[in-house]
């Protein structure tokens, strides 16, 4: 698990995200940086022309209703200035506010005649595979923070990379609530569903036991 090579040339401007300053072009709305997209142009004025490289911090696992499941992940860039001294850009990447716009039109020209923003709309855009886990992996640093989302968006923390790779997120959970190893969990939840079927099957021949034994007597 080492640092990376980052293509910044190939991304950039990784800041302010292209997806969100189409949906600006496309109402024709004027965008004001933010904090953090002034902090990246900085940097990379800094970085540019020079080597970068990457390093995973953190990942998170999310299952979104209806949508799928996602990635995040927390990533820090390092490059160098024109004297050789370090500088450094963290971000989180794999989700970003969608701007939702509100238009007021002329009722006779239909010409838009305000635009405001009434709201966001979180968007996530890395979705979860085990070839991107590893991929993660790879350039990952250690010791390396694995987090799961449980239910009401409840964050839970895994050590093992690899349950964390191989589980589904409803296993993981518990995994992560009993404290105990996904090997443990799925163990225990095979056995559950043994017992499970046995019960009913026993019930199913109790009651055709009975019903055979009410026709004999007939």
């Amino acid at each position: 698990m080492v640092s990376k090579r980052f293509d910044l040339e190939k991304y950039h401007p990784l800041y302010p995200r292209p997806e969100i300053i189409a949906e600006y072009e496309r109402v024709k709305f004027d965008y004001e940086d933010t904090v953090h997209d002034r902090a990246y142009k900085e940097w990379y004025a800094l970085v540019k022309g020079r080597e970068v490289r990457q390093e995973v911090s953190q990942i998170y696992r999310r299952k979104i209703p209806n949508e799928g499941e996602f990635l995040m992940y927390n990533f820090l860039l390092r490059g160098t200035d024109w004297k050789g001294n370090d500088q450094d850009f963290a971000t989180l990447w794999g989700r970003y506010e969608k701007p939702i716009f509100r238009l007021e039109k002329d009722p006779q020209t239909q010409e838009v005649t305000t635009t405001q923003i009434s709201n966001h709309r979180t968007v996530y855009d890395v979705p979860f595979s085990e070839h991107k886990m590893d991929e993660l992996l790879e350039m990952s640093a250690e010791p390396l923070s694995l987090i799961v989302y449980g239910s009401a968006g409840r964050r839970l923390g895994l050590q093992s990379v690899e349950d964390f790779r191989n589980g589904s997120i409803e296993d993981l959970v518990v995994c992560a609530n009993k404290g105990k190893s996904l090997e443990s969990v799925l163990a225990e939840k095979n056995q559950f569903t043994y017992e499970k079927r046995e019960t009913k099957q026993a019930e199913e021949n109790k009651e055709s036991s009975t019903s055979s034994s009410s026709t004999k007597k007939k």
